[in-house]
């Protein structure tokens, strides 16, 4: 399954996972994209807020799921 990540309307992380963190849900990723104050390539805190209807996504040779999540309450990650 993947797992597109939102921050501010901007898709900042895609993953592929074996489940759906569920609403409330605290998670670590890096952004794959700088927003705000959030650089490209920062590992960074979020709580997931929101989530999508799963859909199939078709830019796989073999289609897979995908789900959108929104995520908010960002912070940066020491490494």
């Amino acid at each position: 399954m993947i797992v597109y990540l939102y921050f501010k309307n901007a898709q900042v992380a895609k993953y592929e996972v074996d489940a759906v963190p569920p609403i409330g849900a605290i998670i670590e990723f890096r952004m794959k994209k700088a927003v705000g104050q959030f650089q490209e390539g920062w590992l960074v805190r979020g709580k997931v807020s929101s989530d999508q209807p799963p859909e199939y996504d078709f830019e796989t040779i073999a289609p897979k799921l995908a789900v959108s999540l929104t995520v908010n309450d960002v912070q940066a990650c020491l490494e």
